[in-house]
């Protein structure tokens, strides 16, 4: 399973839309084969989308960083939620495969 990066379009209540753009960041897990092979992302920000996959012994498969406001600026809300959804996923791809509870871990040596 690899965790990509996807954002979309944010949808604020009330008012908000007046003051600027919105997007919405989350970090999600997806197939191999989806990621690596050329196929495109998800359609959707969601568990229920074509490609993304929930991992053995993980309690969710897309991290939701929320809806951020669009600035000019890297400082902005919404770089810095990509900024952190980047290092996330960097984080998950990199962290070693935790052990199914139905398996035997053993570190060799003779029996």
């Amino acid at each position: 399973m690899t965790w990509i990066v996807m954002t979309a379009s944010g949808q604020v209540k009330g008012r908000a839309r007046q003051f600027g753009t919105y997007r919405r960041v989350a970090v999600v897990n997806v197939r191999y084969d989806l990621a690596w092979h050329g196929a495109t992302h998800p359609a959707m920000i969601s568990e229920r989308a074509r490609g993304v996959v929930k991992a053995h012994g993980a309690d969710r498969s897309v991290i939701d960083l929320g809806t951020h406001s669009v600035g000019k600026t890297e400082r902005c809300a919404y770089r810095v939620a990509l900024t952190r959804a980047e290092e996330i996923a960097q984080r998950l791809n990199n962290a070693a495969p935790s052990a199914l509870s139905t398996e035997l871990m053993t570190f060799g040596g003779s029996a």
